[in-house]
């Protein structure tokens, strides 16, 4: 695998580092993104730099609650969730 400079601008880290847990470490990570339109491409919404994002920590608790909301008789007590894309032909 040949490695390019372009493949890789940077990566950038937001954090408290008390481990707080708060939204504005989120929102300020969502205007880091929306400010990286220097790598040369941005996504329909005109914000967000294309292939950029955030990684971010969903409480189980919360995520149950709001799976819940779509199917009343859910049960679980392990929970893995999956995000990928797949490229059009």
């Amino acid at each position: 695998m040949k490695f390019e400079f372009k493949d890789s601008c940077g990566v950038g880290f937001i954090v408290n580092i008390k481990g707080k847990k708060s939204y504005s470490i989120i929102d300020n990570a969502l205007r880091a993104v929306s400010n990286l339109t220097h790598r040369g491409a941005t996504l329909a919404d005109g914000r967000t730099g294309d292939g950029s994002g955030i990684l971010f920590q969903i409480p189980h608790e919360f995520f149950i609650k709001e799976a819940k909301k779509i199917d009343k008789a859910l049960m679980l007590k392990r929970l893995q969730l999956v995000l990928f894309s797949l490229k059009e032909k």
